[in-house]
């Protein structure tokens, strides 16, 4: 029997049970970040190997990407010598897709969660050669005071020359975008990459400050031109792949680090750039990025996707005043 509308509108409102919505609380302690296997990809030697070393020494499993038997088999030796757990070699060049593909079936984790840090890094391989004797030569005169700008204005369109060329955009690209995407197409169709999971990119300063919607905006060096635009796009495009997944997502900034192999090429391009233009560029050691990524990732934090900006004191939500706006080298 229908109630009548007066019996209606006497009646108490009806009680509507809304979902609990977890909100991240700054104030509350933050969950740990699961010791789930970490795939590190560029482990084999540099910032690579001191970020993996850093979370060894924390009890996290750990899956070394390197090119090489070789550099596995030395970094694997140190993570056990100082009490971590036995890592597991993933092996390969990464600029090559048949390698990816063995390396990856060979690990056979099917749905099990991974975190995943893409730090390969590169892309001067084809033009490294180049710079470096340029670079040496105004080193030379710049000792002996005969540096000119026009020296800096021939060398920048030797280097253009240099990035006109297929062989300078595929060493570029194939390394700092389609080898790392590729390992995480492969995590994603495997199951591996979940909410629960955490991505960390590492970018350069020159390279966050690019954008390769507006490559002509670029504010660095012209040697460095294509490391940074491709970077950027592989970072972004992690980023995006991160959150249509859930996964969480940091990508740590650095600048100049120093004892790297373009943390040695910066160091050396630096004074020249300093002898006509104001230019100021931090630097900071792999120990500091290295602890700098643990902090970060350690504990649950908000936003999921977000950028954290390394300094020699500490990390930073705010860019620092790293200035190498330059129109040279």
């Amino acid at each position: 029997m229908t109630a009548s509308l007066e019996q209606q509108r006497a009646a108490p409102p009806p009680v509507v049970t809304r979902p609990e919505i977890e909100l991240f609380d700054g104030n509350k302690e933050r969950e740990p970040l699961p010791k789930y296997p970490i795939l590190i990809l560029g482990a084999g030697q540099g910032t690579g190997a001191e970020i993996a070393k850093r979370f060894a020494r924390e009890g996290y499993p750990l899956i070394l990407g390197t090119r090489s038997k070789e550099k596995f088999t030395r970094l694997r030796e140190v993570i056990v010598r100082n009490g971590g757990l036995e890592p597991q070699p993933f092996i390969a060049d990464i600029t090559e897709t048949a390698e990816i593909r063995k390396a990856y079936l060979s690990l056979q984790k099917e749905g099990t969660p991974l975190h995943y840090f893409p730090l390969a890094a590169g892309g001067l391989e084809a033009t490294g050669r180049q710079v470096l004797d340029t670079i040496a030569r105004m080193r030379i005169k710049l000792r002996k005071g005969t540096l000119t700008r026009e020296d800096l204005e021939n060398a920048t369109a030797y280097f253009a020359e240099l990035n006109a060329t297929k062989s300078a955009l595929k060493a570029a690209e194939d390394i700092n975008l389609y080898g790392i995407l590729e390992v995480m197409n492969a995590l994603i169709e495997n199951g591996n990459i979940t909410p629960t999971s955490s991505i960390l990119t590492l970018s350069s300063s020159l390279s966050h400050d690019a954008d390769p919607d507006h490559p002509e905006n670029y504010p660095g060096p012209e040697f460095y031109r294509l490391v940074a635009l491709t970077k950027e796009t592989g970072v972004r495009a992690v980023r995006k792949k991160a959150a249509i997944q859930g996964a969480a997502h940091v990508d740590l900034v650095a600048p100049e680090i120093s004892g790297t192999d373009v943390g040695n090429l910066f160091e050396k391009t630096i004074p020249l750039l300093q002898h006509f233009l104001p230019t100021t560029l931090g630097s900071v050691t792999m120990d500091q990025v290295a602890n700098a990524a643990y902090a970060e990732l350690r504990e649950r934090q908000e936003p999921r996707q977000r950028t954290v900006f390394v300094t020699e004191t500490g990390t930073s939500d705010k860019r620092p005043q790293w200035s190498i706006g330059t129109p040279y080298l």
